[in-house]
This record gives C-alpha cells, sequence and structure tokens, in this order.
C-alpha cells in the first residue's frame, strides 16, 4: 500500500507546495517524493518532476524548481540512467535560472575570493524623526581582462519588508537612485516578475542611457530572499517594451547593459543585511572598461545609504508606510512572508518583519 500512496503525493507535489501543505526548508524541501530507485527509470514518473519544476518555475518559485531539477540530475547521475529521461524542452526554463541567477547567487555567497576594499558607517535619511546608520562594507575582486568586480554588503537598521519595498516598488526608482530620471514598470509579468524601464540622466555629451529590465527572485532559505535582474533579450516582451522603446529610440538613447542580484538577509525582526553583486555596460566605447569599473566601484557603495533611506520610508510613520497596506502591493509582501514562515522564519521575527 506504501507505493500507490507515495505515487499519489509524488503527483500532487507541486499543487501541494503551491497552496502552503507542504513546506519546509528549500533543499530538503526539493528532495521531498522525487522518485528513488527503479522508479528513476520510469519515464511517466522523471516526466511528472520535469512538469513539476516547470510549473513552481513558472509560479515564481525558481529556487525550490532549480534545487529540485538539481536533486533529480544528481539522482540520475548517481544512477547511472541516461538523462535523455529529463524533458528538456520542459525545464529550458528552470535551466535559464541556473545559468543567469546561480551564478550571482555564488559570487555573493563567495566569501573567499572577495578582498575587503573599504567600510564605512554612513547616515541614512530614516524617514522618520531619528537619525540611522547603516554600515557599508565594499569588496573588490580582479577578473580576465583587467576587469574589476565589486560586491555591497551593508547592515541596514530596517525591518524585511521595508528593504524590499525599496526594490519591489519599481516607479518609485527615479526618486532615489542616482543619476535616474525616469522610471516605470512596464509589466507584471507575475507576482514577483517584473518588467521595468529606467532612462538616466543626460550627461552632456554623451547620448542618454537606457536599459529594459527583467526581475524576478524567490526565497533563498527560513530568513533570506533573493532577487535577480538582467537587461531583456532582444526577443522577449516585445510588446510590453513597444512604445517605450519606440520613444526612446525616437530620443536617441543609447540601450545599456545589465545583470546582478541582491539578498535579503533577516538579522532580526528590525535589522537587514544587504548584499549585491551588479554588473553594468554603459555601452561607451570612448572610456576603457576597466575605469568604468573603478567608477562603477565607487558609485556601488553611495547606493547603499540611498537604498537604505528609501526603505526607511516604509517603516512605520515614513512617508510611504501606506503603500504597503494597498491593495497592489499588500498581497505580494504577504505571500513573501508566508513563504518565509513555511521555510522555518522564527514567529517573532516574522511578526517584527510585519509590523514595524
Amino acid at each position: 500500500a506504501a507505493a500507490p500512496a507515495a505515487a499519489d503525493a509524488a503527483a500532487t507535489y507541486a499543487a501541494d507546495v503551491l497552496a502552503g501543505r507542504l513546506t519546509g526548508d528549500v533543499d530538503a524541501l526539493a528532495a521531498v517524493h522525487l522518485p528513488e530507485g527503479a522508479a528513476l527509470r520510469d519515464a511517466a514518473a522523471v516526466g511528472r518532476v520535469c512538469r513539476d519544476c516547470a510549473l513552481l518555475n513558472n509560479s515564481d518559485f525558481p529556487i525550490l524548481a532549480l534545487r529540485r531539477l538539481e536533486t533529480l540530475d544528481a539522482r540520475l547521475a548517481a544512477a547511472g540512467v541516461v538523462p535523455s529521461l529529463v524533458d528538456e524542452a520542459c525545464v529550458a526554463g528552470v535551466r535559464l535560472v541556473r545559468r543567469e541567477l546561480q551564478p550571482q547567487l555564488d559570487s555573493i555567497l563567495d566569501g573567499a575570493s572577495w578582498k575587503l576594499n573599504m567600510r564605512q558607517t554612513m547616515t541614512m535619511a530614516s524617514g522618520v524623526k531619528t537619525t540611522r546608520r547603516c554600515v557599508v562594507e565594499t569588496f573588490t575582486k580582479a577578473t580576465t581582462g583587467g576587469r574589476l568586480e565589486t560586491k555591497i554588503t551593508a547592515t541596514i537598521p530596517l525591518r524585511l519588508t521595508s528593504c524590499l519595498s525599496a526594490v519591489l516598488i519599481p516607479d518609485l526608482y527615479a526618486t532615489w537612485l542616482p543619476a535616474v530620471k525616469e522610471s516605470a514598470e512596464l509589466a507584471r509579468i507575475s507576482r514577483f516578475r517584473r518588467l521595468v524601464y529606467l532612462r538616466a540622466d543626460h550627461i552632456w555629451p554623451f547620448a542618454q542611457r537606457d536599459i529594459c529590465l527583467v526581475g524576478y527572485g524567490d526565497i533563498l532559505n527560513a530568513t533570506s530572499v533573493v532577487i535577480y535582474l538582467r537587461s531583456c533579450h532582444a526577443d522577449e516582451h516585445l510588446d510590453e517594451r513597444a512604445a517605450t522603446e519606440a520613444r526612446s529610440d525616437a530620443d536617441h538613447c543609447v540601450r545599456a547593459k545589465v545583470f546582478g542580484a541582491f539578498v535579503l538577509e533577516v538579522i532580526s525582526a528590525t535589522e537587514t543585511r544587504l548584499t549585491n553583486v551588479l554588473y553594468f555596460d554603459p555601452i561607451l566605447k570612448v572610456l576603457p572598461q576597466g575605469i568604468i569599473d573603478f567608477i562603477m566601484s565607487k558609485f556601488a557603495s553611495q547606493v547603499a545609504p540611498m537604498f537604505a533611506s528609501q526603505g526607511a520610508k516604509f517603516e512605520e510613520g515614513g512617508e510611504l508606510r501606506h503603500l504597503l497596506d494597498t491593495p497592489e502591493h499588500a498581497p505580494v509582501f504577504a505571500e513573501v512572508m508566508r513563504r518565509l514562515a513555511c521555510g522555518g522564519m522564527h514567529e517573532s521575527v516574522r511578526e517584527g518583519s510585519l509590523s514595524g
């Protein structure tokens, strides 16, 4: 009787996760009800896992989808099963997460190859009648071709939801991101996947720069959220971009390129750690890329306190706090906290992150 029961549970895995009936740490949850032993040679069982991974990815669980597919790959390899059982067309979106998000996550979590370049304690505008400070660390490492990569870590005295608000409401980017004169959410592709447009200030004698971004994210573990962003591919979201990019082309804007990731980690109910790696190419051939990288490393350290100052406006008593209760935004933040709770976040920390 155990085998049919296990098969039934496997058949409803994705639905149970989406409904919150099946919860737990991401890595542990990824292995639940996966085929084992002889079942690894069952094309129907493996195909069901592939479909589950695709559904989870399309439902804004890219990290869980990726971890589940990686665990399946490892089990198939250990059992000597030919990988052709995996429906690669079905899991193409999950493989894309592996190629684009995972390297950025690896870079963020890697503590060995980065060199601490600067540690600063910066005053942030609090949004309420108190003065707050955040500790910002700038790390750099040299890579091939003389490139200089930068990672920023900031300990911010704000709730997780306040920090997330700075990221998840892109229409406000132009009010706090330096050198950004226009920002707009062109489409909400899904709850946690957005299409965003940014246009930079015009710095004579250079043409204006702009970017169309795709951003998405997921729960990384019981205390952390990861957000990935990149420039749009040439063939995606064409209808949503058409009018904005036509106006951009008429203004002779140059489309810059960017990709990177943020990790927001809960330290306590009132403190969050931000870690960020971001790679920016302004398509500016008159300057060597090494000089651009150096400028970006100096610029990046200034973004963290601005990020914190924007987040502070969403704290209790802040001028933007009311936005978190609107029908547009409240379900998004509630779902983030639900997933963290499912992953094991302690209730006292979770309540503090919600209540302010």
